[in-house]
Protein backbone atom coordinates (compact mmCIF):
# COMPACT_ATOMS: atom_id res chain seq x y z
CA UNK A 1 0.00 0.00 0.00
CA UNK A 2 1.19 3.33 -1.10
CA UNK A 3 -0.04 6.35 0.46
CA UNK A 4 0.94 10.32 -0.68
CA UNK A 5 -0.48 13.84 0.47
CA UNK A 6 -2.89 14.41 -1.98
CA UNK A 7 -4.62 10.74 -2.56
CA UNK A 8 -4.92 7.14 -1.53
CA UNK A 9 -3.65 4.48 -3.58
CA UNK A 10 -4.01 0.85 -2.82
CA UNK A 11 -1.95 -1.23 -5.21
CA UNK A 12 -0.93 -4.45 -2.41
CA UNK A 13 -2.56 -7.68 -1.90
CA UNK A 14 -0.43 -7.69 0.99
CA UNK A 15 -3.01 -8.91 3.80
CA UNK A 16 -5.90 -10.13 1.70
CA UNK A 17 -7.68 -13.14 2.47
CA UNK A 18 -9.77 -14.85 -0.69
CA UNK A 19 -12.70 -13.74 0.98
CA UNK A 20 -12.07 -10.51 1.13
CA UNK A 21 -11.03 -9.94 -2.41
CA UNK A 22 -14.18 -12.20 -3.58
CA UNK A 23 -16.07 -10.03 -1.59
CA UNK A 24 -14.21 -7.19 -3.02
CA UNK A 25 -14.52 -8.63 -6.85
CA UNK A 26 -18.38 -8.95 -6.17
CA UNK A 27 -19.34 -5.42 -4.57
CA UNK A 28 -17.03 -3.65 -7.37
CA UNK A 29 -18.92 -5.12 -9.92
CA UNK A 30 -22.21 -4.25 -8.18
CA UNK A 31 -20.94 -0.62 -8.19
CA UNK A 32 -20.18 -0.45 -11.25
CA UNK A 33 -23.85 -1.78 -12.10
CA UNK A 34 -25.60 0.75 -9.59
CA UNK A 35 -24.15 3.87 -9.79
CA UNK A 36 -25.46 7.16 -11.27
CA UNK A 37 -25.25 7.45 -14.88
CA UNK A 38 -24.96 11.09 -14.85
CA UNK A 39 -21.57 12.89 -15.77
CA UNK A 40 -18.79 13.08 -13.45
CA UNK A 41 -20.40 14.25 -10.56
CA UNK A 42 -19.28 15.07 -6.52
CA UNK A 43 -21.39 13.38 -3.99
CA UNK A 44 -20.28 15.62 -1.49
CA UNK A 45 -18.46 15.10 1.14
CA UNK A 46 -18.61 12.29 4.36
CA UNK A 47 -17.82 13.77 7.39
CA UNK A 48 -15.87 11.31 9.68
CA UNK A 49 -16.11 12.07 13.24
CA UNK A 50 -11.84 12.53 12.29
CA UNK A 51 -11.52 14.06 8.91
CA UNK A 52 -13.34 14.86 6.00
CA UNK A 53 -13.68 12.31 3.11
CA UNK A 54 -14.39 13.06 -0.64
CA UNK A 55 -16.12 11.56 -2.83
CA UNK A 56 -16.68 12.09 -6.44
CA UNK A 57 -18.63 9.17 -8.84
CA UNK A 58 -17.07 8.99 -12.61
CA UNK A 59 -19.83 8.75 -15.22
CA UNK A 60 -18.67 5.16 -15.28
CA UNK A 61 -20.17 4.51 -11.74
CA UNK A 62 -16.43 4.12 -9.82
CA UNK A 63 -15.90 6.08 -6.60
CA UNK A 64 -12.90 8.29 -6.20
CA UNK A 65 -11.98 8.82 -2.80
CA UNK A 66 -10.06 11.54 -1.21
CA UNK A 67 -8.62 11.40 2.52
CA UNK A 68 -5.75 11.98 4.88
CA UNK A 69 -5.83 8.69 6.31
CA UNK A 70 -6.18 4.82 5.24
CA UNK A 71 -8.86 5.00 7.93
CA UNK A 72 -10.69 7.74 6.50
CA UNK A 73 -9.90 5.71 2.82
CA UNK A 74 -11.97 2.69 4.50
CA UNK A 75 -14.59 5.16 5.94
CA UNK A 76 -15.65 6.37 1.92
CA UNK A 77 -15.15 2.98 0.69
CA UNK A 78 -17.69 1.14 3.10
CA UNK A 79 -19.99 4.39 2.62
CA UNK A 80 -19.63 4.17 -1.14
CA UNK A 81 -20.28 0.34 -1.35
CA UNK A 82 -23.63 0.66 0.82
CA UNK A 83 -24.70 3.33 -0.83
CA UNK A 84 -25.19 1.17 -4.35
CA UNK A 85 -25.31 -2.35 -2.12
CA UNK A 86 -25.56 -2.55 1.16
CA UNK A 87 -28.62 -5.25 1.31
CA UNK A 88 -25.70 -7.56 -1.02
CA UNK A 89 -23.05 -6.12 1.76
CA UNK A 90 -25.05 -6.81 5.02
CA UNK A 91 -25.63 -10.68 3.64
CA UNK A 92 -22.21 -11.69 3.10
CA UNK A 93 -21.53 -10.10 6.56
CA UNK A 94 -24.10 -12.55 7.52
CA UNK A 95 -22.67 -15.27 5.36
CA UNK A 96 -18.80 -15.43 6.52
CA UNK A 97 -20.13 -14.93 10.24
CA UNK A 98 -22.05 -18.30 9.88
CA UNK A 99 -25.53 -16.91 10.37
CA UNK A 100 -27.45 -17.66 7.29
CA UNK A 101 -29.59 -20.30 9.38
CA UNK A 102 -30.16 -18.01 11.66
CA UNK A 103 -32.04 -15.03 9.35
CA UNK A 104 -33.03 -17.04 6.48
CA UNK A 105 -33.96 -20.60 7.68
CA UNK A 106 -31.82 -23.77 7.77
CA UNK A 107 -33.05 -24.09 4.20
CA UNK A 108 -31.25 -24.36 0.68
CA UNK A 109 -27.70 -24.76 1.77
CA UNK A 110 -27.76 -22.66 4.76
CA UNK A 111 -26.70 -24.57 7.86
CA UNK A 112 -23.70 -26.00 5.13
CA UNK A 113 -22.60 -22.78 4.53
CA UNK A 114 -23.06 -21.90 8.14
CA UNK A 115 -20.93 -24.81 9.02
CA UNK A 116 -18.20 -24.15 6.16
CA UNK A 117 -17.69 -20.66 7.45
CA UNK A 118 -17.50 -20.96 11.10
CA UNK A 119 -14.51 -23.89 10.67
CA UNK A 120 -12.86 -22.24 7.99
CA UNK A 121 -12.78 -18.79 9.43
CA UNK A 122 -13.26 -19.55 13.18
CA UNK A 123 -11.83 -17.13 16.19
CA UNK A 124 -8.29 -18.55 16.28
CA UNK A 125 -7.81 -17.85 12.65
CA UNK A 126 -9.42 -14.01 12.71
CA UNK A 127 -7.14 -13.69 15.94
CA UNK A 128 -4.11 -15.01 13.84
CA UNK A 129 -5.03 -13.06 10.80
CA UNK A 130 -5.54 -9.25 12.95
CA UNK A 131 -2.27 -9.98 14.37
CA UNK A 132 -0.39 -10.12 11.17
CA UNK A 133 -2.39 -7.40 9.35
CA UNK A 134 -0.14 -4.18 8.88
CA UNK A 135 -1.47 -0.85 11.03
CA UNK A 136 -2.34 0.60 7.48
CA UNK A 137 -5.09 -2.31 6.52
CA UNK A 138 -6.06 -2.09 10.63
CA UNK A 139 -6.69 1.57 9.89
CA UNK A 140 -8.38 0.65 6.71
CA UNK A 141 -10.81 -2.10 7.90
CA UNK A 142 -11.43 -0.29 10.92
CA UNK A 143 -12.48 2.85 8.65
CA UNK A 144 -14.62 0.45 6.78
CA UNK A 145 -16.53 -0.57 9.58
CA UNK A 146 -17.31 2.74 11.12
CA UNK A 147 -18.53 3.90 7.28
CA UNK A 148 -20.72 1.49 6.89
CA UNK A 149 -22.29 1.67 10.65
CA UNK A 150 -22.55 5.52 10.28
CA UNK A 151 -24.20 4.54 6.60
CA UNK A 152 -26.71 2.21 8.16
CA UNK A 153 -27.28 4.50 10.95
CA UNK A 154 -27.87 7.47 9.19
CA UNK A 155 -30.27 5.56 6.42
CA UNK A 156 -32.12 3.36 8.41
CA UNK A 157 -34.97 4.57 7.12
CA UNK A 158 -34.09 4.70 3.46
CA UNK A 159 -32.90 1.14 2.87
CA UNK A 160 -34.11 -0.66 -0.27
CA UNK A 161 -37.21 -3.15 0.13
CA UNK A 162 -34.97 -6.10 0.08
CA UNK A 163 -33.39 -5.31 3.63
CA UNK A 164 -35.45 -2.71 4.80
CA UNK A 165 -36.30 -3.22 8.69
CA UNK A 166 -34.19 -6.88 8.23
CA UNK A 167 -32.28 -7.58 11.81
CA UNK A 168 -29.34 -8.93 9.78
CA UNK A 169 -28.63 -5.52 8.43
CA UNK A 170 -26.32 -4.59 11.62
CA UNK A 171 -23.55 -3.06 12.65
CA UNK A 172 -19.86 -4.41 11.93
CA UNK A 173 -16.33 -4.48 13.50
CA UNK A 174 -12.87 -5.21 12.07
CA UNK A 175 -13.70 -9.22 12.90
CA UNK A 176 -16.43 -9.08 10.53
CA UNK A 177 -13.65 -7.75 7.69
CA UNK A 178 -11.51 -9.95 9.01
CA UNK A 179 -14.13 -12.84 7.85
Amino acid sequence: MVISEDRCVINSRVGQTPVKLAIAFSLSALMAACAPDEGVSDNGVSESPKETINVRWTEHGIPHITAQTWEGLGFGFAHSVAQNGVCVLAKELVTVNGELSKYFGAENGNVNSDAFHRALLNDAKIDEYLAASSADSNAMDSGYARGYNRYIDTHADQLPASCAGAEWVKPIDERDLAR
